[in-house]
């Protein structure tokens, strides 16, 4: 009787051990082919902005905002910008980057930007010279004018969009690394009048 209660303890364990198996993240998987985690952000008003403890929002319409970085000294080492902001049941798309909104912000080490961004505004990462890495999502259709510019300190420039992102000609001023593009889009951005002026256009499978 022993031995037939612990066979059937056994039993119901396996299917407990595989669901627990799925769920558990593994090592090496997933990378940019999976699916991006929506990321959604409680904020407070402030000053007439929305203020989630580290980044402030503007509220463009009913549905959507602009994100900024009013005060430098918080915008520093990781940032990772939210899909989308609540202020109580009101929920809004972060869809912009506003003007000079990380400009000057020289300790800004890492900023991820969600796919649900598409408009990075004029001088919007200026002299941002700690930022070594720069991915941009394939829905971003606009990069004003300095956006990047005195960024020396990129290594890498990663667009996902197919079709090249409008820009202008001082949108890279002093920006010298590599540029990666999707896969089938290598021409897109060698023809293209400004983003072809990259000196070194890697195509890669995202």
């Amino acid at each position: 009787m022993k031995n037939l209660k612990t066979l059937l303890l056994l039993f119901l364990a396996i299917p407990l051990f595989i669901c627990c198996e799925k769920d558990e993240p593994q090592n090496g998987e997933g990378g940019d082919s999976e699916p991006e985690t929506e990321i959604v952000k409680e904020c407070v008003e402030q000053d007439g902005l929305l203020f989630d403890g580290i980044l402030y929002y503007e509220i463009i319409n009913q549905i959507e905002a602009t994100v900024y970085c009013v005060e430098e000294d918080l915008c520093v080492g990781d940032i990772e910008i939210p899909h989308k902001i609540k202020l109580g049941e009101d929920v809004f798309t972060v869809t912009h980057i506003g003007e000079f909104a990380f400009d000057g912000c020289e300790e800004l080490l890492n900023i991820k930007i969600p796919n649900s961004i598409t408009y990075i505004g004029e001088e919007a990462f200026e002299t941002c010279t700690g930022l070594i890495e720069i991915i941009i999502p394939n829905s971003v259709s606009y990069i004003g004018e300095e956006a990047f510019a005195g960024c020396d300190g990129l290594s890498r420039f990663v667009c996902l969009a197919t079709t090249p992102p409008t820009i202008h000609e001082d949108t890279f001023d002093e920006v010298s690394c590599p540029l990666y593009v999707p896969k089938g889009a290598l021409s897109n951005y060698k023809n293209h009048p400004i983003w072809g002026k990259f000196i070194n256009i890697n195509e890669v499978n995202f």
